[in-house]
């Protein structure tokens, strides 16, 4: 997606995009529309080529469902999306057809000044000195306990735990609301590189570092945490084999 289209209502953010082979089974997307910016950060099943072509539907699936409703909440969104998907996939036993993507979306309501949040599988991270207003949902919101000296605080969005594809349960995807507040910072993300091998143990690199290498940087421009985030996976893999297709999205607002 353009970039330009952020950079009009985004002070700063950075893609970190690293696929495991030419092309990924990982993909972001956002667009623009009269009230809403939407973005998203998705993982297909698999990766390579077979995870490219997923890629592609979920894109194309994604600007139609906006295109034709441009003022969806999340969960609408993400319930049309594994609908639409299901069909195109013919997809009638979760047993048999396992295709789909997990999947992060956000919106940002630029005429009411609150920030959506639904999610197939995947989270996203709120991270900001003041405590947020949940409106609508809050279940759906923790508070990252952290063992760091900072005045920042993580909250995870929790996703619903349903993937984009058939499974054995089709509720609707919720929308979690959330006041926007000023310098509130937003990090979408794959699970590549939670999931990849590294480090003195070969072991797997998992959430809670991450969450608090995003603690560490959230006060970083984004070209900075960019590096810095490159720089951690490039240390932690060392010599070990890419597991998977890595994407980390970061925004401030």
């Amino acid at each position: 997606p353009k970039e330009e289209i952020l950079k009009n209502i985004i002070k700063d953010f950075f893609i970190f995009y690293k696929p495991k082979d030419i092309v990924s089974g990982d993909f972001y997307w956002w667009v623009q529309t009269k009230q809403r910016t939407y973005i998203a950060v998705s993982d297909c099943t698999g990766h390579g080529v077979p995870g490219a072509f997923m890629s592609m539907l979920g894109i194309s699936l994604l600007h139609n469902i906006v295109k034709d409703n441009p003022n969806l909440t999340t969960g609408e969104v993400l319930t049309r999306l594994r609908n639409e998907v299901v069909e195109a996939l013919s997809q009638t036993s979760y047993n048999k057809q396992k295709d789909g993507m997990d999947i992060a979306l956000i919106s940002i309501n630029n005429t009411n000044n609150t920030i959506e949040f639904s999610g197939a599988n995947n989270p996203a991270y709120i991270v900001c000195k003041k405590e947020i207003k949940c409106l609508e949902n809050c279940e759906k919101i923790r508070t990252f306990e952290s063992d760091i000296d900072t005045k920042y605080k993580l909250y995870e969005l929790r996703p619903d735990k349903m993937p984009i594809g058939i499974y054995e349960k089709m509720d609707n995807f919720k929308t979690v609301i959330v006041e926007k507040i000023g310098n509130m910072s937003i990090y979408m993300f794959s699970d590549g590189f939670a999931d990849q091998f590294g480090g003195e143990k070969g072991k797997k690199y998992k959430y809670k570092p991450l969450k608090r290498l995003f603690l560490k940087i959230v006060n970083e421009k984004h070209s900075k945490q960019k590096e810095i985030i490159t720089q951690e996976f490039e240390s932690w893999k060392k010599d070990y084999e890419q597991v998977d297709d890595v994407t980390i999205l970061g925004l401030r607002i």
